[in-house]
């Protein structure tokens, strides 16, 4: 992402091969998770890479005065131009192909990313409920802005003499204190960690650290000695292994960032440092082939536009994706990164007043477009005089219900709903608990208690699973507020002398292959066998308390959004009327007969026998999004519950 040095300073050719390894790692990741898992590491090598590069020229023109302002124009001759590029022609073609709802989104993210802080925008948008967000089309600008956000803050530390003398120290402290506070963080709340620069400047500080000339004099001392030779050769052999292998081992599931990006960056940091034609010929030849140095010095403008072209595709593919469909992708992405590369990052590059007049002119241009875009979408209301009023009904169909009857706790307040629903003038003789596909039953289970003159008090929170106890270590939920919600659920179970039911409700499939935390010896045991140990336990806990049980199996996933879907398939004369539903057996060990226990499942009655099942019933979607069912699915999914 991040481009060479000046020129003035000298070249490493071998920094461009670990460019292009990293921005590759980041496409392949991006065009589909399965290929390479930990494909999104390549983004903390650019990190470390950005790190080790700016210090060098901090430390080659922190002496002269202006240096910050002259280091900063700099930056921004070499990346605003390619950057406003790719802002403007991504929400060009998002005028004619998006969706209302998704056009307003975009605008709301293309200020935040003129504006250089689409990290902050990103995180405070990016809760449980919000599946937009993974597929917006500047979503990947989170990285651009924390590099951002680090050179304004960094070049600071120059302006103290003492700091600058004694860099290889302070930045050493400044790391260590960051690695910290990140591992901390990042398991109260991963999306904080993950989109936050605060928790992101130990990734360039390891970067700062071996550009500091001490340590440069200390390698070099090493490459002159034949056992320094020798250790620094294994060292760069044993860095590449490990960078190919986490790229390939991490995954959705991986706590990340804290130490699991750390040993990224240190990987990272050897290979920039310790790579020579002395010490690693084989990996110096490989990372300075021509055609790896022409990728990475491509790799800006290849990252900037990959992923706009992956999601505005992906969202007209129609399940159709295949080799063709990915090769037309890369091809549409290298055009426009050859354009970029050479008719705008290069055309700005070189300082003189006319480029510091455009680089700032640029900086402006996106601001006012993106201001424009965001004033114009939310007065049209996404310019939604290009749809049909059927069309926009479907898009605008009503998503999560208002919580009814009486509430102790909402999510508003204390992170979790703990709620009476039904007929809230009697004691409530069941208890309600589960996750999101909890919430999304909501109303129609409120009908029936009214119904049958009942209540229940109803304890649910999004992503946390209904067990006692067990909180995912990788959720992108409160891990605080997630063990809290279950300890009332508990605490109810234990504590209401009414109660005869109890019903949970969870997308199972979402936690069967988590790591959990504070497993105690279930640390012995894989993810699964750890979370089917945790159910097991939660629904013995429930039997003991003499209590009928109902379990729901997991709800029918589409695995892509239905209104938006349909409304594009409506455009396009493309139909989806049905999918395929994947069964899973994770209730299967509790289907064993029992008076005390329950089992429902919602595909009995939302698909056929063959597994394929309904997204529209009536010209009425029974999705709103990719898993969650509308309140006409949710009837069809609670026909065969009774109280």
């Amino acid at each position: 992402m991040t481009p060479a040095g000046p020129a003035k300073l000298s070249y490493l050719a071998h920094i461009d091969g670990l460019r292009a390894l990293a921005v590759l790692m980041v496409v392949v990741f991006h065009l589909n998770p399965d290929w390479l898992s930990g494909g999104f590491i390549g983004v903390d090598v650019f990190f470390t890479i950005s790190g080790f590069l700016i210090t060098r020229i901090l430390l080659d023109r922190s002496s002269s005065p202006g240096f910050y302002f002259d280091f900063l124009l700099g930056r921004a001759r070499r990346l605003y131009p390619a950057y406003f590029f790719a802002i403007a022609l991504t929400v060009l073609v998002s005028l004619v192909l998006l969706l209302p709802n998704e056009l307003i989104d975009l605008s709301r993210s293309a200020v935040a990313a003129s504006l250089l802080f689409s990290n902050h925008y990103f995180l405070s948008v990016s809760d449980y409920f919000n599946e937009g967000v993974k597929q917006a089309p500047l979503l990947h600008t989170w990285s651009l802005a924390v590099e951002w956000q680090f050179y304004f803050v960094y070049p600071l530390l120059f302006f103290v003499p003492h700091i600058r003398r004694n860099l290889v120290a302070y930045t050493l402290l400044l790391l260590a204190m960051s690695v910290l506070v990140t591992q901390y963080v990042v398991q109260q709340s991963q999306a904080a960690a993950f989109y936050s620069a605060y928790y992101r400047g130990y990734e360039f500080l390891l970067g700062a650290f071996f550009a500091c000339p001490i340590v440069a004099r200390w390698i070099d001392a090493a490459a002159g000695r034949q056992f320094g030779r020798l250790t620094l050769s294994v060292a760069v052999i044993l860095s590449m292994i490990t960078l190919l292998f986490l790229s390939w081992r991490y995954d959705a599931n991986t706590r990340f960032p804290g130490l699991s990006a750390f040993w990224v960056n240190v990987c990272t940091a050897c290979l920039i440092v310790m790579t020579s034609p002395n010490t690693s010929p084989t990996i110096y030849k490989l990372l300075t082939a021509p055609a790896m140095r022409k990728l990475g010095a491509m790799s800006y403008s290849i990252y900037l536009f990959h992923w706009p072209v992956i999601v505005i595709a992906k969202k007209y593919a129609f399940e159709r994706a295949g080799l063709v469909y990915y090769l037309i992708l890369l091809g549409i992405t290298l055009v426009l990164s050859c354009i970029s590369y050479e008719y705008v990052e290069n055309r700005f590059r070189r300082p003189s007043q006319g480029s510091n007049r455009w680089a700032v002119g640029l900086f402006i241009a996106s601001c006012a477009l993106s201001g424009v875009i965001f004033v114009g979408a939310k007065w049209t209301h996404g310019l939604d005089f290009r749809f049909t009023d059927s069309q926009l009904a479907i898009l605008k169909l009503n998503r999560w219900p208002e919580v009814p009857g009486e509430c102790i706790a909402t999510n508003e307040s204390l992170g979790y709903f703990d709620c009476i629903i039904g007929e809230t003038s009697v004691a409530p003789s069941i208890i309600v608990v589960g996750d999101s596909h909890a919430q999304m039953i909501l109303t129609e289970l409120h009908t029936k208690l009214v119904s049958a003159v009942k209540s229940a008090r109803y304890i649910t929170k999004g992503g946390c699973p209904p067990l006692l106890f067990g909180v995912p270590e990788n959720s992108g939920i409160s891990n605080e507020q997630c063990s809290a919600m279950q300890h009332v659920f508990f605490d109810a179970l234990q504590a209401t002398p009414t109660l005869k039911t109890v019903l949970i409700a969870a997308r199972w499939k979402r936690y069967h292959d988590k790591k959990f935390i504070d497993f105690g010896e279930d640390l012995k045991d894989s993810p699964r066998k750890g979370f089917e140990r945790r159910l097991k336990d939660t629904v013995e806990q429930v039997k003991r308390e003499g209590t009928e049980l109902i379990l729901f199996k997991s709800f029918p996933e589409p695995r892509f959004s239905v209104p938006e879907r349909l409304v594009r398939g409506d455009i396009f004369n493309y139909e989806l009327p049905v999918f395929s539903h994947l069964k899973d057996s994770i209730l299967k060990p509790f289907e064993e007969e029992s008076p005390l226990l329950k089992i429902i499942d919602p595909a009995l009655s939302l698909c056929n026998v063959q597994l394929r099942c309904k997204v529209i019933e009536a010209d009425n979607p029974l999705y709103f999004d990719t898993n969650h069912v509308t309140e006409l699915g949710a009837q069809m999914g609670l026909v065969d519950l009774e109280f």
